[in-house]
């Protein structure tokens, strides 16, 4: 993953480092199968393999969307958070 990569070079320049991730689904939610053969080894979503699962796989579409709407209420978090500067945020500085 990236952040492994990124997190290595600060290590070696002494540069601080922190990441920080966000969880879309609740321990309640249903993830689609469909939705979890979407995604790459990496962890970026497989546009054609969501859309090509979603049409076999119809009886998925609500979890699907359900999972797409806190996804899209993570990100936002995520942008926000980003924004104000992780130092900021954590009381780093």
């Amino acid at each position: 993953m990236l952040f492994r990569s990124v997190a290595r070079v600060a290590a070696e320049r002494r540069v601080p480092f922190a990441a920080l991730r966000v969880i879309a689904d609740t321990a309640d939610d249903v993830v689609p199968p469909v939705a979890l053969k979407a995604v790459s080894p990496d962890g970026e979503p497989l546009l054609g393999k969501a859309i090509l699962g979603a049409l076999l796989n119809p009886t998925q579409v609500p979890d699907l969307i359900r999972l797409g709407g806190r996804t899209s209420v993570a990100m936002k978090r995520l942008k926000e958070i980003a924004r104000l500067g992780a130092a900021t945020a954590f009381g780093f500085a």
